[in-house]
């Protein structure tokens, strides 16, 4: 398949999301989170993933959802999209934050906090190049 350099892995997000039942909220902030690093728009994927946390949130007292029974993200996505562990993170809340829908707007809220730390633990671990060099960061957390 000839694509775009930050499409990752040998199957596609709409593959995955699919797979997860994910709706058009959740699929665009799965999008935005997997793909920032990679795009080279990293700040503003993250702060316009908090922007569709917002109209989820707000929109959501209309909205039905299909059960999903996926629990996790598979080694295998992870390993196609290069996630870091913030990402990872991310990912697993919006995928799991509509099991119990009592704590579904605690879930977004805690969503927004994690990208928000996210931008925060990275905003001074850019590249020469611009890029973030968030794996050499990750290894050195450990």
């Amino acid at each position: 398949m000839n694509t775009q350099t930050h499409y990752k892995g040998d199957k596609s997000l709409y593959f995955y999301s699919e797979i997860w039942g994910l709706n058009s909220y959740e699929f665009d902030i799965v999008k935005r989170v997997s793909r920032c690093r990679f795009k080279g728009q990293f700040e503003s994927d993250l702060r316009k993933s908090i922007d569709v946390l917002d109209i989820y949130e707000k929109e959501y007292s209309n909205m039905t959802f299909v059960e999903n029974n996926y629990n996790n993200l598979s080694d295998n996505f992870i390993k196609e999209k290069e996630l870091n562990t913030y990402e990872i993170e991310i990912i697993n809340r919006i995928i799991r934050c509509r099991f119990d829908s009592n704590y579904f707007i605690e879930d977004l809220r805690k969503i927004k906090m994690s990208i928000l730390k996210y931008l925060e633990d990275c905003e001074n671990i850019i590249t020469i190049a611009g890029k973030l060099n968030l794996n050499s960061y990750e290894n050195k957390t450990k």
